[in-house]
């Protein structure tokens, strides 16, 4: 990816793991929007 582009995925219910909380912090073009817990219609988008 060019630097000058921010990156933007879409991740399920990963935000709760402090790895992850350290591994985005380390990286500030990421912004990662995560899917709601009741959102159980994504898993069909997922497949």
């Amino acid at each position: 990816m060019p630097e000058h582009l921010d990156i933007h995925p879409i991740c399920d219910a990963t935000h709760k793991h402090a790895k992850m909380r350290v591994w985005q912090a380390k990286r500030p073009r990421y912004h990662i929007h995560f899917t709601s817990t009741c959102s159980s219609w994504l898993n069909q988008v997922e497949r």
